[in-house]
Parts: C-alpha cells; structure tokens; sequence
C-alpha cells in the first residue's frame, strides 16, 4: 500500500502534517491503497492519511495553509523587499506558490520512516514534477507544485538521502528531507511549524532562520472564502549558502548565483496568524520551502 506524506493544507482526512486555516503569500517588492501524509502540515495524525509539504491546513496546500493555490509571488524576485518589520508592508500575493508531498510506497508515515533516515538511494524514473527514490529498505515519491518547474537529476544517479521527522504542533510531525546527488545537485524539502528541529541528527543544510520583516497584516483568501483564522503575517527567511545570505520572502521564488553556482528557494510557505482564535485547528505558525544548490 502506498501512503503518501502530505501535511494538512485542505482536507481534513489527510493525516500528517497541516494546517486547517488558511496560508498567505508572498511580500514587497487515505482512499483506496493511498494514504497521503503531506510534508508540510501540523497536527495529531499516526501518519496514514496524506498530508503535504507546502502549507499548513488541513489538505494539500501548497505554500502554507489552506488550498493548493499555485500563487504568484514574486516569480524570480531577489525576496529583499524593504519592510521595517512592523508589519505594514503589504503582502504581493494571496495565494499559495506552491508545495510538494512525499508519497512513501507500501508503508505508512511516521509508522515505517525512522525519526533519522539515512540510506544511498537511486534516482528512478517518474514526472517531470516528481522525485522518485529507490531507497534500500524503504522508496519514496515526492511530488510537487513548483513554479517555475524544479529541475530534478536524472534516472540513474544516486544520492545520499537524509528524512527527519519530529513531532511539532499538535504532534503533528515536522518535516525534513534532503537529497544531495552524487556529482550533482542538492535538493531539500521543508515543512511544518519550525524551521529547525530540536533533536536528531538531521543538520539544515542552509542553516534557514527567520528574519524581523514581516508583511501584511492581511486576511487569506481562499476558493470559497476568505480565511476564519483571521489576519496573518508574512515572513522573509535568510538562508546561509557558502558563507553568503540569501533573503526570500513568503510566497516567492527566488534564484541567485553564489561562488557561481546556482541557489533556488522556493518559500511556500512562511507566515504566522496575528491573533489564532480557538475554534482554529491549525499551527500559528508555518514553514515550507524547497532549496536547490546546484553542484560542483
């Protein structure tokens, strides 16, 4: 059986990581044999349903909370922005930018995934938007709705490949995973109500923090409404690449060169609501990115 590990973003079935208010976006400038667990949510699940690594809200969400918008953000802004951290600078999206779910193949998340996974695995065949692992004990899928497209390796290399999972809001599990290719790239996926874990042996390669800035106040729309939970507020993140900073807001894509190679980020998700209130079922907080650091 096949369960996927999706954190909560819409539906409340999913079972592993989400958030069920609503997420924000970006600043200045299980059914049948399918269980989803998504990398990116927040909540009390045993990790059968699915839940997925971009918002935080019950379902799939991209970014960071309710919905799998595809949101604009900032496209290929540098994510500086130049917000006083007061919250009065107006978010640039209100919309997901999207997000990504790991899918574990005949097993369950967390039941068949150690808190500390480290094997060699190959890279396998699969969509253009889907990472598929062949792992020694254990395979894995992840999918994800990324714009513009991330660029996988290709069918064949091989990777050491790192997952950590912790309980986070609700004992909902945060998630980690990251996949550095043999003569290749480095990828890494992010998801759930902290940026760094409190225990294992798991090390974010980019050292991620969150910065002062923030954007909005502002309330998430979604398909059908706008967000119950209320306001929110958009974060910016600063990621540490080979001594240098590179700064991406909530909701945007951002791409530079650093010591000649390529560094992406794509921060799905990075917000936090103003004043949760507790008829909510959803994390105050909300982290999601995909990193990728192009190889030697």
């Amino acid at each position: 059986m096949t369960h996927l590990h999706r954190f909560r973003a819409l539906l409340p079935a999913l079972v592993m990581f989400s958030v069920a208010c609503g997420d924000s976006s970006g600043p200045p400038q299980g059914t049948d044999d399918n269980d989803e667990t998504a990398g990116d949510g927040d909540g009390d699940g045993d990790g059968d349903g699915e839940g997925d690594g971009d918002g935080d809200g019950d379902g799939e969400g991209d970014g960071d909370g309710d919905g799998d918008g595809d949101g604009e953000g900032d496209g290929d802004g540098d994510g500086d922005g130049d917000g006083d951290g007061d919250g009065d600078l107006s978010c640039v999206s209100e919309t997901n930018l999207g997000g990504w779910v790991l899918y574990v193949t005949d097993g369950d998340f967390p039941n068949d995934v150690p808190e500390d996974f480290v094997e060699v695995c190959a890279i396998a065949d699969g969509n253009p938007d889907e990472l598929v692992l062949d792992c020694p004990t254990v395979d894995f899928s992840i999918m994800f709705d990324a714009e513009p497209l991330l660029t996988l390796p290709e069918a064949g290399a091989v990777a050491q490949v790192q997952i950590h999972h912790e309980p986070g809001w609700h004992n909902w599990p945060d998630l980690w995973v990251d996949v550095d290719v043999v003569d290749g790239d480095r990828l890494g996926f992010q998801t759930g109500s902290v940026l760094q874990p409190s225990k294992g042996l798991y090390t974010v390669p980019f050292d991620t923090s969150r910065t002062a800035e923030v954007c909005g106040p502002y309330i998430q729309d979604g398909p059908f409404e706008p967000d119950g939970c209320g306001e929110q507020l958009g974060h910016q993140l600063d990621f540490t690449v080979d001594g240098e900073t590179v700064t991406a807001w909530h909701g945007t894509h951002v791409s530079e060169v650093v010591d000649g190679r390529d560094f992406e980020v794509w921060v799905n998700g990075a917000r936090e609501y103003v004043a949760l209130p507790e008829f909510c079922d959803t994390s105050p907080t909300w982290y999601s990115t995909i990193t990728r650091r192009q190889g030697l």
